[in-house]
């Protein structure tokens, strides 16, 4: 009955939209007015928790019929639980690693084999990617509450110090704010939101307007999905009207194809965000002026990466959850915080990444292809960037600097737009006949950056110093590697550490 009534609401919104994309955003709708409900429970936490089960049950059992997709998620929780529980060795959390990722890597080849590509087909794979970082985290937490000594200011926030019991643990586990696309959360700051009182929940701002602005935002990201969806897609590429276009307007094509085809993650992301802040779950304090923020769960900052000026500035705003999942949870914990940042670290984020995505060849490309151009990008912005700063290596110069930031955004857009068809197409044939067609010129570009680099690399940093040493200062290159708390790690393209820009050293020379 429901699935037929989704089934003729798309087929009168037309645009491609199909019953189960009507059906998962409609879901993740009902949930601020669970979210409503949430806001006039007891202040016992025992009774969200419970709540939250029960409405995850009647959504994914009683609404989207995933009977095997909860079955599976359960037992691989019940896992993670017991494995937790009675394992005390620090080998505990690696072992629940590989078998949770092991468990989400079935799931995946299953999606596979039924030829489930793209999102027209709803399955339970999104669900048990988000379930897949939460459990792997809750493994680290209960070892760090459990050893309560060298840990990082962050793992002594998240640390597990008393076992839960399955009510908190599945509360945690099934809260109905981001279960379905995420965003995924810590256990500790589910259970600190969960156990506030009565006078400290009624000294919460409200969230009604924050939620109606996210709410409104993921609006917009839906009708340029309804609107421009039929027109600018993936498959539009592959006709033969794409193909006799001009070269410029293919690869202006490209750009709009890519940013529409973000606009979906974009809405539910969006969408899923707007129904944690209105239970409150959002609220993460004031800021230097007083005024309330509530980002404690944002999974996406729409404009910076729509205007990033680095590939590293891109994934740190791009999926944001899974950002701290990689860099806490993975390449954190391969490299002791006191050890360099090694390859080896790097090499098992990349990996972990990918797989965390699944088993189509264009994840893949798209990594490796990103991995390498953040390479060259990295070493642009240690040549060029400081001459578009003052010798003191502080203030920027106006034009130069506005120069350089806006090359930075043209580029960083383009290479992504143009890579992320791999991400898009999924599958090797459909994605090389794209890029035949554009002749590979995001290649190209990073071929021929990185032969110019060759030649001007050097010239470029004795510029530099010779700038400094005219202007009374001393400019010194960093000697070490930066270590592994130091080292961001973004979902999109694995590990950026800092840029090694020259240490200006404030000393007039002798």
């Amino acid at each position: 009955m429901l699935d037929a009534l989704f089934d003729k609401g798309a087929q009168l919104l037309g645009a491609g939209v199909t019953g189960d994309q009507l059906k998962l955003v409609f879901s993740i709708f009902s949930s601020y007015f669970f979210a409503w409900i949430y806001t006039l429970l007891p202040a016992r936490a025992s009774t969200k928790h419970l709540f939250s089960v029960i409405v995850t049950l009647m959504t994914m059992l009683g609404l989207l019929k995933m009977y095997s997709g909860f079955l599976h998620i359960t037992l691989t929780s019940l896992f993670t639980y017991l494995c937790m529980k009675y394992n005390r060795s620090p080998s505990g959390p690696w072992l629940n690693f590989v078998v949770v990722m092991t468990s989400m890597s079935a799931c995946h080849i299953d999606r596979q084999f039924k030829g489930n590509s793209g999102d027209t087909t709803l399955d339970y794979s999104g669900m048990m990617m988000i379930a897949t970082i939460k459990l792997t985290m809750y493994g680290f937490n209960v070892l760090d509450g459990r050893r309560q000594q060298g840990l990082t200011a962050y793992n002594e926030q998240m640390k597990i110090s008393s076992y839960p019991t399955l009510l908190e643990y599945f509360g945690w586990l099934f809260f109905f704010g981001g279960y379905l696309v995420g965003p995924s959360c810590e256990y500790m700051d589910y259970i600190r939101f969960t156990h506030l009182d009565d006078k400290a929940r009624r000294q919460l701002p409200s969230p009604a307007k924050p939620a109606l602005m996210i709410v409104a935002r993921s609006l917009l990201f839906i009708a340029i999905l309804v609107t421009c969806g039929p027109k600018y897609n993936f498959d539009v590429l592959l006709k033969a009207e794409w193909e006799s276009m001009p070269y410029l307007k293919r690869l202006a094509f490209i750009q709009v194809v890519a940013f529409v085809s973000r606009c979906k993650y974009y809405a539910v992301w969006l969408l899923s965000e707007g129904a944690c802040v209105l239970c409150g779950f959002g609220f993460n304090g004031y800021d230097d002026k007083g005024r309330a923020k509530w980002d404690r769960l944002t999974n996406i900052n729409v404009a910076r990466v729509e205007l990033a000026q680095s590939l590293k500035e891109y994934g740190d705003n791009w999926n944001m959850a899974t950002n701290r999942w990689l860099k806490h949870y993975v390449y954190l914990r391969v490299t002791p915080p006191n050890k360099k940042a090694g390859m080896k670290s790097s090499l098992v984020t990349y990996f972990v990444s990918a797989l965390w995505h699944g088993f189509y060849p264009g994840y893949y490309i798209m990594f490796l292809s990103l991995a390498l151009f953040q390479t060259l990008g990295r070493s642009l912005r240690r040549c060029l960037r400081p001459l578009a700063l003052a010798p003191d290596g502080r203030m920027p110069l106006p034009l130069q600097k506005s120069v350089y930031d806006m090359l930075g955004t043209v580029v960083t857009v383009f290479i992504v737009n143009v890579t992320a068809m791999s991400f898009v197409g999924l599958y090797l044939q459909p994605v090389l006949h794209i890029w035949h067609n554009v002749y590979y010129i995001h290649y190209i570009l990073g071929i021929a950056t990185f032969g110019l680099l060759k030649v001007v690399y050097r010239p470029l940093i004795a510029l530099q110093k010779k700038r400094a040493h005219q202007s009374g200062y001393i400019s010194k290159s960093p000697d070490r590697e930066p270590k592994a708390k130091d080292v961001d790690v973004t979902e999109a393209v694995g590990i950026d550490p800092p840029p090694a820009d020259p240490i200006v050293v404030k000393e007039k020379t002798r």
